[in-house]
């Protein structure tokens, strides 16, 4: 697991989708980010397009996929994104991440709210959440 030390957290939701966007510093960019997306709604198109899974984008669009992730871990001090094959050649990571400081990053309280939320969505069911 690459361990990546969480600086910011960010959430929010719309009519489509909820998300999480992490951000951390990385060697490539002082302002790095992860975003985590959960669609609310899936229809046929999405079904045939596979885009009826979780979504999840690196720094831009070009580092991001659908189904890139075995599972997603939430604790009250850490997120742990089980990349697959597919999830690491597309987001560009040797191995899957653990980002760590969870509980004092600016704006997981709010965060750990959108990925209760998530779990309830066909696309978070990758997401389990851990809080005392």
């Amino acid at each position: 697991m690459i361990e990546i030390q969480l600086e910011e957290a960010m959430s929010g939701e719309d009519d489509l989708c909820l998300w999480v966007s992490l951000g951390y510093t990385s060697e490539a960019n002082p302002h790095d980010v992860f975003h985590i997306v959960v669609a609310k709604e899936i229809d046929e198109q999405d079904r045939r397009l596979s885009m009826d899974a979780i979504y999840l984008e690196g720094d831009d669009q070009g580092k991001s996929c659908y189904r890139g992730a075995d599972g997603i871990l939430v604790s009250d001090n850490a997120i742990e994104v089980r990349l697959n094959d597919w999830g690491i050649k597309k987001l560009g990571f040797s191995e899957s991440l653990v980002f760590l400081g969870f509980d004092t990053s600016k704006g997981e309280s709010a965060c750990k709210d959108i990925f209760k939320q998530m779990t309830e969505f066909e696309c978070g069911s990758v997401i389990s959440t851990h809080f005392q």
